[in-house]
């Protein structure tokens, strides 16, 4: 394998090498390089509010959910009623003569005059 550089002609000093006292003054360079960051108070509060907002949304997501979930629960419990109802009302209708039907209409319709 050939090589464009060539090790033997060139210098026999190391190139990977660090200057004379580089790293005596290496820390006080680097602490005068270096400014102290300042953090505001918004800076340090960012992430406990934004946490904070999380708690929220879910709190309110949750009670959209609830209300949703209770809200279907009354309506289904309602038509349970309703149909209930229907039902009673047709069995009850098919068990009742005419008699019977024109005396309670009479019945209710005095009862409704007498209150009026």
């Amino acid at each position: 394998m050939t090589h464009n550089f060539n090790f033997e002609e060139n210098s026999t000093d190391n190139p990977f090498c660090v200057p004379d006292g580089y790293f005596e003054d290496f820390a006080l360079k680097m602490d005068r390089a270096i400014k102290p960051v300042e953090i505001s108070i918004w800076q340090k509060s960012k992430p406990y509010l934004y946490v904070a907002a999380m708690f929220v949304m879910i709190f309110a997501v949750g009670l959209i959910f609830y209300r949703t979930n209770k809200l279907d629960a009354n309506i289904a419990e309602n038509r349970q009623v309703t149909v209930y109802s229907e039902t009673a009302n047709e069995i009850l209708l098919d068990d009742v003569n005419e008699d019977i039907l024109t005396e309670y209409i009479l019945a209710n319709a005095s009862y409704q005059l007498q209150n009026n």
